[in-house]
């Protein structure tokens, strides 16, 4: 098993009863007939947390003869993100487990297998190579992003073993612990959005970029997607009303939006992650 770590007992036991549980499911599955992913157009789409992935997953998985999973090996996958991010992943590893699962629960009717998982943005390129498949990558505002980070329980415990945090070459590692949840939110966001489009110029220079604003707002955009990833009939089963679909949805009393921060939190935000978020098209206040 590929889970090593300094890590509490309760994340420990946790992790590995999700693992435990996809090994079971693996089992069960074991003697159903199946041609695995033979003949079939395959898709991966990834991206950092908060950015649209459920939305996707659950407009696109509706369409027939298309099989979308979401982050299918659970807590397996969420570790290995950040395993990843520390250069301690055992890849051969974990795509031998991720390629056993797939050949068994992908259906033998289903055209068109996708998995949407943003725990692969670290491997973006090697994942698209080894299945052979379309890539798509998510991106949202930043500010957006860490709106929705501070309405979860991102960075509130002191040490938490599926975040990351920054390396000694980091130029904030030395600020990290002094920095309130606010930054910390926006520092996460910026290095994994930052260190994703380096991994996407460098290893998978055809990844498509799906904008949140674009597919949750504009019917033609999910249209769009549908064609790239070579998914047949979208426009006969995604229509307008699955625009109006709330997903994953932050609670009443949320963290207030960009246009509301006050005055340090803007600050805040532009020196961070400012840059990054200009650099995928996004303006500042």
């Amino acid at each position: 098993m590929f889970l090593l770590g300094n890590i509490n007992n309760n994340i420990r036991l946790n992790l590995f009863l999700n693992y435990l549980l996809n090994r079971l499911k693996l089992l069960f599955l074991g003697d159903r007939p199946n041609r695995g992913l033979e003949g079939k157009k395959v898709f991966f789409i990834t991206g950092y947390g908060r950015s649209g992935t459920m939305f996707l997953y659950s407009v696109l998985n509706k369409i027939p003869k298309v099989q979308v999973e979401h982050e299918p090996l659970g807590y397996i996958d969420l570790y290995a993100v950040v395993k990843s991010f520390y250069g301690e992943l055992n890849l051969p590893n974990y795509y031998r487990l991720k390629l056993q699962y797939i050949n068994r629960v992908v259906k033998n009717d289903a055209d068109v297998y996708g998995e949407v998982n943003g725990c692969l943005r670290h491997h973006i390129g090697e994942i698209g190579e080894l299945f052979n498949a379309k890539i798509g990558y998510v991106l949202r505002d930043g500010r957006d992003v860490v709106r929705s980070m501070m309405n979860r329980a991102v960075y509130t415990q002191n040490i938490d073993p599926l975040r990351t945090y920054p390396k000694k070459t980091d130029r904030f590692y030395k600020e990290f612990q002094r920095m309130v949840r606010f930054e910390k939110c926006c520092w996460a966001w910026a290095m994994e959005t930052e260190r994703a489009l380096s991994r996407i110029r460098d290893k998978a220079a055809d990844c498509k970029f799906l904008r949140f604003e674009e597919f949750t707002e504009d019917i033609r955009a999910l249209y769009d997607i549908c064609n790239y990833f070579e998914i047949k009939h979208g426009k006969q089963y995604i229509g307008e009303k699955d625009l109006n679909k709330k997903i994953n949805v932050s609670p009443s009393n949320a963290f207030p939006r960009y246009d509301q921060w006050t005055k340090t939190q803007r600050e805040q935000f532009n020196r961070i992650a400012g840059e990054v978020n200009i650099s995928i098209g996004y303006a500042l206040s």
